[in-house]
């Protein structure tokens, strides 16, 4: 499994990743990143973001103003999910601890 570890730094949108594009996600372990939405993952409205087969915990997005998708934030965008597992995620406002969305969204065999 590969990882991507974070840092107690803050960003605007996804503490690991801003997508605006095409992402994939896949087999990893994505822990411990902060941001004001999507703590792990922001995707844009021109994004298509998949996460399969990975982890996603330990994300925060208890500090900032929006405090929306602990783990993953979907802004307009195409969000997968498929075979993970999101666990120990958190939101300020409790909109979402582990996903966010206002797009749409694929989610399959995954545990939060």
């Amino acid at each position: 499994m590969n990882r991507v570890a974070g840092t107690a730094g803050s960003t605007d949108g996804g503490g690991a990743v801003k997508n605006k594009g095409t992402l994939s996600i896949i087999e990893c372990l994505v822990s411990g990143h902060v941001a004001n939405q999507g703590g792990a993952v922001y995707n844009g409205a021109t994004g298509y973001t998949e996460v399969v087969s990975s982890t996603l915990s330990h994300n925060d997005v208890s500090g900032g103003l929006e405090g929306e998708g602990g783990a993953t934030y979907n802004f307009k965008g195409t969000l997968v999910i498929e075979g993970c597992t999101y666990q120990n995620n958190t939101s300020a406002k409790g909109g979402g601890n582990s996903v966010f969305t206002e797009g749409t969204i694929t989610i399959a065999a995954s545990s939060f």
